[in-house]
């Protein structure tokens, strides 16, 4: 995987974050991507955040059932 590509599935998973906040900061989504372990204390995702992002990334119109589903906030 190309670095462009980290820095994509990053920025994926980051966006996913911080729709799942109240507030929508950066700070906060990162607190909740550490909390729902898609992301370490150095900023690295985890497999569980490479799985989102590869989910999110291959997300087409057919997938709308899934885009659906709602996922707890804190």
């Amino acid at each position: 995987m190309t670095i462009h590509q980290q820095f994509l599935n990053f920025e994926a998973v980051i966006a996913h974050c911080e729709t799942r906040v109240p507030s929508g900061t950066l700070c906060e989504a990162i607190k909740y991507g550490r909390k729902m372990e898609f992301i370490d204390k150095t900023n690295k995702l985890l497999p569980s955040g490479e799985l989102l992002a590869e989910i999110i990334t291959n997300c087409s119109p057919s997938d709308e059932l899934l885009a659906e589903i709602k996922l707890p906030t804190i």
